[in-house]
């Protein structure tokens, strides 16, 4: 899949992605792996979409140049971190 994010100039960037998902009943699981370009190849994006109301999703991202898994905290979803 290609995503394209466009800025409020119209500056547009691609990213070439693959996209996973698995559905269970309480909880619908996704993870993104990052393809191109250079810049973000390598990088993952893994969440839990969780059914029950009073429970917060869970997100991570996987940074290959630092080898290193940051959780995302879900205040900060809304945000740009890629």
């Amino acid at each position: 899949s290609v995503l394209t994010l466009i800025d409020k100039k119209n500056r547009q960037r691609t990213r070439e992605l693959k996209m996973f998902s698995l559905d269970k009943a309480d909880v619908e699981k996704s993870i993104v792996y990052f393809l191109a370009p250079a810049d973000v190849k390598g990088t993952a994006y893994m969440s839990f979409d969780w059914e029950e109301e009073n429970r917060e999703d869970d997100s991570w991202l996987y940074l290959p140049a630092l080898q290193q898994v940051k959780r995302v905290a879900a205040s900060d979803e809304s945000g740009a971190f890629m």
